[in-house]
């Protein structure tokens, strides 16, 4: 079979509306691949960018294995969500969806294989939402056969995720003192 590989070097968006009412936003991309049957192939994300605003960047390199034949098909589609970092769940600030055989044909002209593409940001229910740009940066590697190659699955995402949660339990475990004192004045004086 054949397959080739998509990088994608950098990410950024423009006027993104904050929903947090404390501070600037905290936000991060999820950039996934999936068929047009809605299965999901491959799924990365960035590091969080913190107190960006509404201009967040993403210097993340990505490398995405995608099948020639699914590009060649128009089956294979790639998503960028937006996403705010809130305390206990992240909300989807908007996406975007575009046919991997619209980028492939964006750079066959292109002799260095580097483009730069924007797109406005839309809702979940595939609106515009008239609050964003997300631009970003990919290049196309030569096509190359392998016989048994292991499409990349959802776990560096889900790791992602788990490395932040468990950060954030340690980094709150360690202050048992603060916390005690907290939760004392949130609760009272027991003895009383």
């Amino acid at each position: 079979m054949d397959y080739r590989t998509l990088d994608i070097s950098s990410i950024s968006a423009k006027g993104i509306q904050n929903s947090s009412f404390f501070g600037k936003l905290n936000s991060y991309a999820v950039v996934s691949i999936s068929e047009t049957t809605e299965k999901l192939l491959q799924k990365l994300r960035t590091n969080v960018h913190k107190n960006r605003g509404s201009n967040p960047n993403w210097i993340s390199p990505m490398k995405f294995t995608i099948n020639e034949a699914a590009v060649v098909e128009n089956r294979l589609t790639i998503i960028v969500k937006i996403k705010g970092v809130k305390m206990f769940v992240d909300n989807n600030l908007g996406d975007v969806k575009v046919q991997v055989k619209d980028l492939l044909e964006g750079v066959r002209n292109d002799e260095n294989g580097v483009k730069s593409v924007s797109y406005e940001l839309k809702e979940k229910s595939g609106l515009k939402n008239n609050q964003g740009v997300v631009s970003f940066s990919y290049k196309f590697g030569e096509i190359f056969v392998k016989e048994n190659v292991v499409e990349e699955t959802v776990r560096p995402y889900l790791n992602a995720r788990k490395n932040r949660r468990e950060k954030s339990d340690k980094s709150s475990s360690g202050d048992w003192f603060g916390s005690s004192l907290f939760s004392g004045l949130l609760l009272g004086n027991p003895t009383r």
